[in-house]
């Protein structure tokens, strides 16, 4: 999503499960965010992933740190 640009990821939805959430992540969170909503309205299950490509690694290495900031992320809603 390139610039905003949401038609490359449009372009894409038939290679996207619908039988299963899908989790959207980037550098910042930003263009995450905005692909979710993207994907929300055209009816998928998606989320993005709370700490961006930071919390990928955490998630990855399910670190004390990444699942403390993670609980901090959910409960701050």
């Amino acid at each position: 999503m390139r610039g905003g640009d949401e038609s490359a990821l449009r372009r894409r939805f038939d290679e996207l499960p619908d039988d299963r959430e899908i989790v959207t992540v980037c550098k910042m969170g930003i263009v995450a965010k905005r692909a979710t909503s993207v994907l929300d309205e055209a009816g998928y299950d998606a989320s993005t992933l709370a700490g961006d490509m930071s919390g990928w690694n955490g998630d990855e290495r399910n670190s004390l740190g990444y699942r403390i900031r993670s609980l901090w992320w959910r409960l701050r809603g």
